[in-house]
């Protein structure tokens, strides 16, 4: 019989008071009886409140308090001191489903082989201020094709993964420089070695509210999304690209440009766009015909893109 693996669960938290105790008890209910939990007070300053919640499940919870660093430094930090063969990101204000970590735990080893692969799932997100709950449903992407997927999408969320510890041995840890995009950076090179498998449930519940990085700062998010996703239209290779698109390696890209421009993200757009200029001679007669239908389409997505941010900023003066 084999051995039952062991699952780290490791919560990051900074100023957490407002929902930690949720979270360790979301934690503390999974249906599975092989589980660690290590919550990490990243340097919490709200006069001692997270730690009170933290020490409330002492004889329950691995506590470690740390100097102020960010998530990914209070991640990584749970990730070295974790005992366990799976890896398990709970965010402080979000939630698990009861079997969460059981569900994923099985889909892992129903696999003819689980040593190289992370399974992540559908989630729902509770907006605070609406009071509104939305599930999002994710399709299984090829594994292919999946390094397209994370550059062109970021609809995973982070707390739905269960990640074997081997992943990190072999590609690292966050990087601790990025504030915003060190989650989707990790994936990306994870996927290099390893395959994605999805489960339709929704395992997380995950909160909107105000306080969070991707709302208080914006300019910084999207600073760091332009960069991540310039850094991975780079590495990706032909073969991905085609694979993903059915197209040659221009009209792959050119499709990419309409994409990014729907996202607003216009540098981005353009670095797409550079690249299928680079890539169009080397193509072949047919897409040389077909790139000004993509391009002038792009052109028309930018255009009306153009003059309804204009028109907005007008409106808020």
């Amino acid at each position: 019989m084999k051995p039952i693996p062991k699952v780290s669960i490791v919560i990051p938290v900074f100023n957490g008071a407002n929902f930690l105790r949720d979270a360790i008890e979301s934690a503390l209910a999974q249906d599975y009886e092989n589980i660690e939990i290590i919550v990490v007070n990243d340097g919490s300053n709200d006069a001692g409140q997270t730690e009170a919640i933290a020490r409330e499940f002492a004889d329950k919870i691995i506590y470690y308090s740390k100097p102020n660093g960010g998530v990914s430094t209070a991640l990584n930090l749970g990730i070295e001191k974790m005992t366990g063969d799976y890896f398990s990101w709970l965010s402080h204000d979000d939630l698990y489903v009861v079997d969460k970590v059981k569900c994923q735990i099985e889909l892992l080893l129903g696999l003819p082989s689980s040593e190289r692969v992370i399974a992540y799932s559908n989630y729902q997100t509770f907006f605070i201020d609406q009071q509104e709950l939305k599930e999002t449903r994710l399709d299984m992407t090829a594994p292919r094709c999946f390094r397209y997927q994370i550059a062109t999408d970021n609809r995973i969320h982070g707390c739905s993964l269960l990640i074997p510890r081997s992943a990190f041995l072999e590609h690292g840890l966050f990087s601790e420089k990025l504030r915003a995009t060190q989650d989707y950076d990790l994936w990306f090179r994870f996927s290099e070695s390893y395959t994605f498998v999805h489960s339709p449930k929704a395992l997380v519940i995950g909160r909107v509210h105000g306080s969070q990085v991707g709302v208080r700062m914006r300019e910084l998010v999207f600073k760091e999304n332009v960069a991540f996703r310039k850094k991975c239209l780079d590495e990706l290779t032909n073969e991905e690209v085609v694979a993903a698109t059915g197209k040659t390696k221009s009209l792959s890209y050119a499709i990419l440009v309409e994409k990014f421009l729907r996202k607003a993200l216009l540098p981005v757009a353009f670095h797409a766009f550079k690249i299928s200029l680079k890539c169009l001679p080397n193509d072949g007669i047919q897409s040389v015909l077909r790139w000004p239908f993509y391009f002038c389409r792009s052109a028309s997505i930018g255009s009306a893109f153009f003059i309804y941010s204009l028109l907005a900023k007008m409106r808020a003066r």
